[in-house]
């Protein structure tokens, strides 16, 4: 009798999972699409034969995943908002998710400028299909004549693997760097990958090649020079009227380093922040030579470094220079950078010492000081501050003021913590917070309902079914 009640139980499971009654699976959808996926998780393997392909305006696997995916979540309402950032153009990468970076770079011409520029940065140099070249093309060309030039020098390859993917797509931005650059980019092709140094014809026959043909006067030295240097030539006269930082290349190159000396002679220091953009390319023997220059590095001068160099230039030997430089000059990260925590986080254990002098806040907030401001997030949004004598909580206007200071030097936070601050944060903030904290890309079952009770309702506003 068991067998056959069973049997029974199983038969009218498979006729209903054949034949479901569509319109009560839309309705119970309608009713409990803004409360949690896993109220019709029931229905997931039917909502298709319903033809319910979409759930605020989201893939129905994707739906799903709204429950635990912090990114995802969020990337549906940063398309809308017009907003994105790094830490989520990497997830769309990383996840080989280029419906959802498709969409992005489709609407990217609404964006603010500044998210425009930063996230053609971010991008430029991934490995994507080939036909997201097309759309990071009309990208660049919506820039103005000044943008493209400015864009395009932070564009400028410091690695191998940079001039290597350089090589292959993308090289329209070659023709707005500064002639220096264009010509180091050569000679790299030429030592690394002769068949595109080969390829690039423009350049070669127009520029370089034809300077034996061309008129004597209309010679330009820079590109004689740029032969020697390919050629791995010594000829000191050949450096005569050439690109200054071209020079210095040339000389650092082939080991001349008093000529490099004597060169950098009265020179202001653009000259070699200019090499140093290459620093990884050249051997161990002429980056400590690099280094071993004397200068005098202004504040500013630090802040540039930070800003256009240190991520850029992945060595530890230059990352530990641009610390000892900002530690003998006295510089604040507090003060002169806009995001000091991207940085603070990377310094180096043997500089953890002089972190008191290089960011006083955060060297506050780590040791627990009372007198920090910001000091730290704990329950309810408690902090420490010199208007405020003692540990209190603070009114919901004060919230979103401290919260926005306090983001970037939060220790550590947990799942929880960061859904209660999430009404006191922008969506480009809830992203850094992600960036920093890795383990809150993915939400535990324990703190699901909560965050579905907080996204969803957004998903819906932002969406139509």
């Amino acid at each position: 009798m068991a067998i056959w009640v069973m049997m029974v139980m199983i038969a009218s499971t498979i006729l209903a999972t054949a034949n479901p009654d569509c319109n009560a699976i839309r309705r119970e959808v309608q009713v409990y699409k803004k409360v949690a996926p896993s109220a019709i998780q029931i229905y997931k393997d039917q909502l298709e034969m319903c033809n319910v392909h979409t759930i605020h305006s989201l893939p129905v696997q994707d739906y799903f995943k709204t429950e635990y995916d912090t990114f995802l979540t969020l990337s549906s309402l940063a398309i809308r908002q017009k907003v994105t950032h790094p830490a989520l153009l990497n997830y769309m990468v990383k996840n080989k998710r280029w419906d959802l970076l498709l969409s992005t770079l489709d609407t990217m011409r609404n964006y603010e400028r500044e998210v425009q520029i930063s996230s053609l940065n971010e991008i430029f140099y991934k490995n994507l299909p080939d036909y997201f070249d097309s759309e990071i093309k009309e990208i660049f060309n919506f820039f103005s004549n000044a943008e493209k030039i400015a864009i395009s020098q932070q564009l400028i390859p410091s690695n191998q693997k940079k001039i290597k993917a350089l090589s292959k797509k993308n090289q329209f931005i070659v023709e707005f760097w500064p002639l220096f650059d264009q010509l180091v980019f050569i000679n790299h092709l030429r030592e690394l990958y002769p068949v595109q140094f080969e390829s690039m014809e423009t350049f070669w026959k127009e520029k370089l090649i034809s300077y034996y043909y061309d008129d004597v006067e209309n010679q330009d030295p820079s590109f004689k020079l740029l032969t020697h240097l390919m050629n791995r030539e010594w000829v000191e006269e050949g450096l005569s009227g050439a690109n200054m930082s071209l020079r210095v290349y040339y000389a650092i190159k082939l080991n001349q380093f008093e000529m490099a000396n004597k060169l950098l002679n009265g020179q202001d220091n653009q000259v070699v922040f200019n090499n140093l953009r290459y620093f990884e390319l050249f051997t161990p023997e002429q980056q400590s030579y690099l280094l071993s220059i004397p200068m005098e590095l202004s504040i500013s001068d630090i802040q540039y470094l930070f800003e256009a160099y240190y991520f850029q230039v992945d060595h530890p030997a230059f990352k530990k220079w641009v610390w000892n430089a900002a530690i003998n000059n006295g510089f604040n990260c507090d003060v002169q950078l806009k995001k000091p925590y991207t940085v603070l986080r990377t310094l180096p254990q043997e500089f953890q010492k002089h972190l008191k002098e290089l960011s006083p806040m955060f060297h506050a907030i780590k040791n627990n000081k009372k007198n920090a401001r910001p000091y730290f997030f704990k329950k309810n949004l408690s902090f420490i501050s010199p208007e405020y004598n003692t540990f209190s909580a603070m009114s919901p206007s004060d919230k979103t003021r401290i919260v926005g200071a306090m983001v970037t030097y939060i220790k550590s936070i947990s799942h929880g913590q960061f859904m209660t601050m999430l009404p006191q944060l922008t969506l480009a903030q809830q992203f850094d917070i992600l960036d920093q904290f890795p383990d809150l890309e993915i939400i535990p079952t324990k703190n699901r309902r909560r965050w579905t009770r907080i996204t969803q309702p957004k998903l819906a506003r932002n969406n139509r079914f």
